[in-house]
């Protein structure tokens, strides 16, 4: 499923126009796309839960009291990994946009099938960029949220006093799965490593690896058993030898 945000201060245009060409882009695509509108920027940015980003948005430029490259250096200073798309009046602007990594501009007067063309091509892009992302069900202050996470921004995962935690650069997320064994099964061949009993480390963001203890790069650390360690040395030295030669 895609999570979609419009947002025009010209309601008629969404409404008659760019709602349809998005949808007839996402049934031709096969896409499952859940689209939210908005007529100005504080809406759009009111609406945002920062552990469930929306995948693509659709920025008009000139809107009240916040124009949309001012919307969209906001955005992506909250979430580098979504999707972004102008359309926009004034085409001269498109050069003005690339700064805030645009993955298409299309003027407003443009025909129904160029419209057509860049949703169905953006859609197939995204479904591509999509699989180096998890969406996991986590428990934020007691109720079920969606985190959507890059292999590379999960640090490991861990149990501790009956609870599973994702490890993510930048906080710990108790996830709704409560069986560790389910987590492993689905980890342990995309990289990760049991450093110990119930934790699940990724191996490419390990920074220092001792006898009983590594280091993530977050700084954080978690312990390693006398059991693993041999074979996890093993794994971090070649993962070192591979980035060397890459």
């Amino acid at each position: 499923m895609i999570r979609m945000a419009i947002c025009d201060d010209d309601s008629k245009f969404v409404k008659t126009k760019l709602c349809s060409y998005i949808q007839s882009a996402a049934q031709e695509t096969g896409s499952q796309v859940v689209l939210s509108c908005f007529s100005d920027g504080k809406a759009l940015l009111d609406s945002i839960d920062t552990d469930s980003f929306y995948d693509i948005i659709v920025l008009d430029i000139e809107m009240p009291e916040v124009n949309g490259k001012q919307l969209a250096k906001k955005l992506r200073s909250l979430d580098n990994s979504f999707f972004l798309i102008f359309v926009s009046a004034y085409p001269e602007q498109v050069f003005d946009t690339l700064k805030y990594k645009v993955n298409a501009f299309i003027p407003k007067t443009s025909s129904k099938d160029i419209y057509m063309s860049e949703f169905v091509r953006v859609f197939k892009e995204y479904a591509e960029y999509a699989l180096q992302f998890d969406l996991i069900e986590i428990l934020k202050e007691g109720r079920l949220s969606h985190l959507k996470i890059s292999h590379d921004n999960i640090l490991a995962f861990f149990l501790k006093n009956h609870i599973i935690y994702l490890k993510t650069p930048s906080a710990d997320y108790i996830l709704k799965e409560t069986i560790f064994k389910k987590i492993s099964e689905k980890y342990l061949s995309q990289g990760f490593f049991e450093s110990s009993r119930n934790c699940l480390v990724n191996v490419k963001r390990i920074v220092e690896l001792r006898a009983s203890s590594l280091t993530l790069s977050n700084g954080d650390t978690l312990p390693v058993s006398r059991r693993s360690y041999r074979p996890l040395l093993s794994v971090f030295s070649m993962n070192i030898m591979s980035e060397i030669e890459q």
